[in-house]
C-alpha cells in the first residue's frame, strides 16, 4: 500500500505541468494501484532470496560470469543519461530474472517493493522544494510559502530515480540467481580479506535467526489474541520486539558454542563443485551486455 501511494505521488510530481490535470491524476492513481496490487504477495525477505537463489534456473551458471555480467550492467545503468534508457535496461534485467531464471513475478515484485519505496522517497525529496512565491510546474501553499516542483527538478529526479531502478534490477539479477556460499567462494578467490567474508556470512545467517524468532513469537502472540484490538496490538508488538532482543542474543550464544564444538577456527568453508562457463550462459550474458551497451550509447546522443 505504501509503495502504491508513493508511486502515485511520484508520478504526479514528475509529470505535473506536462500533461493535463485529469489524465495526470488518472495515470498516477492507476500506476500506484497496479503496483500496490502486484506487490501484495507476502515474503520473508532474506529467506525468500536464499530459496529463490537455490531454485534458480541459472543456479548452475558460472558464478564469476554472472557477477561480471551484473557488475557491467550496473555500471551501464549508472552511466546512462536518459531516464527511458535506464528504465529499459532495468526492465530487461527484471524480465530476464523472471523468465530466464524462473523467479515468480509475485515474489519479485514483493521483494522489489521495499527498496522501491526508499527510491521513491528519495525521488520526492529531489522533486519538491520550498519557495516564497508560487513558481515552477506545481506549487502547493505550505507554512506561509509554497512547496514547488521545478522543471529542472523533474528532469534531475527522473534521471536519478531511473538509474537507481535500473541498478537495483541488475543487483537482483545476481542476488536471486546466486546463493551466498558461491558469492563467498568467488570473493575469496578475488582475495577479499577473510574477516570481511566471515562477517558477511555470519550477519546474513543471523538475519534468518532473527526472522525465525520473530515469526515464532508473533504467531504465539496472535494465538493468544494479542492483536485483537489496535491498542492491544501496539502493546503486544512492543513486548514481541523487546523479547526478541534477549532471545536472539541467547540463541546467538548457543549457535556460537555449537560452532566452536565443531572446531570453528575463524574460517567458514563451503563444499563447492566447479561451475564451468557453458555456451548458453555465454550467449545470454553477451546478449544482456550488448543490449545494455547499446542503450547507454544511445542515451549519450
Amino acid at each position: 500500500m505504501i509503495t502504491g501511494i508513493l508511486t502515485a505521488l511520484a508520478l504526479f510530481s514528475l509529470l505535473a505541468g506536462r500533461i493535463p490535470f485529469l489524465p495526470l491524476a488518472l495515470l498516477s492513481a492507476a500506476g500506484g494501484l497496479v503496483l500496490a496490487l502486484l506487490s501484495r504477495h507476502h515474503s520473508h525477505g532474506p529467506v525468500v532470496i536464499d530459496q529463490l537463489a537455490h531454485r534458480s534456473a541459472l543456479g548452475q551458471a558460472s558464478t564469476g560470469w554472472k557477477a561480471l555480467v551484473c557488475c557491467l550492467l550496473l555500471v551501464m545503468a549508472l552511466n546512462i543519461r536518459h531516464p527511458a534508457a535506464a528504465l529499459l535496461l532495468g526492465l530487461m534485467a527484471a524480465v530476464f530474472t523472471i523468465l530466464g531464471a524462473g523467479v515468480p513475478l509475485g515474489e519479485y515484485l514483493s521483494l522489489l517493493s521495499l527498496p522501491l519505496s526508499f527510491l521513491l522517497l528519495s525521488g520526492l525529496a529531489l522533486l519538491w522544494g520550498y519557495s516564497t512565491a508560487p513558481t515552477g510546474m506545481l506549487s502547493v501553499p505550505f507554512g506561509g510559502g509554497f512547496l514547488t516542483v521545478a522543471a529542472e527538478a523533474q528532469t534531475r529526479a527522473a534521471l536519478v530515480t531511473a538509474r537507481s531502478v535500473g541498478a537495483l534490477s541488475c543487483l537482483y539479477l545476481l542476488a536471486l540467481t546466486t546463493p551466498l556460499s558461491r558469492l563467498v567462494s568467488l570473493l575469496r578467490r578475488l582475495r577479499m580479506p577473510e574477516v570481511l567474508l566471515q562477517l558477511m556470512t555470519l550477519i546474513y545467517r543471523y538475519l534468518f535467526l532473527l526472522l525465525e524468532l520473530h515469526r515464532t513469537m508473533e504467531d504465539a502472540a496472535a494465538s493468544r489474541l494479542g492483536y485483537a484490538a489496535f491498542p492491544q496490538g501496539v502493546r503486544t508488538t512492543g513486548k514481541v520486539w523487546g523479547g526478541l532482543l534477549f532471545r536472539s542474543l541467547h540463541r546467538t550464544r548457543q549457535y556460537f558454542d555449537a560452532m566452536e564444538s565443531r572446531c570453528y577456527d575463524g574460517r567458514l568453508e563451503f563444499l563447492e563443485r566447479p561451475l564451468p562457463l557453458r555456451g548458453r550462459d555465454l550467449v545470454w550474458g553477451l546478449g544482456l551486455m550488448l543490449t545494455g551497451l547499446a542503450l547507454m550509447v544511445f542515451s549519450w546522443r
